[in-house]
């Protein structure tokens, strides 16, 4: 059985395997299903990432509430000061507050 593919301005043919084929539609059609009918509403959108990603991101910020390590402590407060160390550290304690929040815990945010 031959399928035929428009490349641009030409044509080909390719003969395609049966077994090859079948697998192709229903992966294609089990990724469909799975990310159009999953939800109730496909329009309706998950807000939790977003707006939590950018409460920590406000409230992780290395010096504004506190900094790990600090330039002369190992914890400052309020310093509004920061360096490449505070940034890696507080870099893992967003990706780990943030995981545990929206992945295990599953906290979801839907409007409309």
């Amino acid at each position: 059985m031959a399928v035929e593919y428009n490349i641009y301005k030409g044509s080909c043919s390719a003969a395609v395997p049966k077994p090859r084929r079948k697998f192709l539609s229903a992966f294609l059609l089990l990724i469909l299903k799975e990310e159009v009918f999953e939800r109730k509403n496909p329009t309706m959108a998950d807000w939790a990432p977003i707006l939590l990603g950018f409460v920590l991101f406000i409230l992780l910020s290395p010096g504004l509430l506190f900094q790990v390590p600090g330039t002369t402590r190992n914890l400052e407060f309020s310093s509004f000061t920061t360096n490449g160390k505070a940034i890696v550290v507080h870099t893992l304690i967003f990706f780990v507050v943030f995981t545990i929040l929206i992945l295990a815990l599953g906290i979801r945010i839907y409007t409309g």
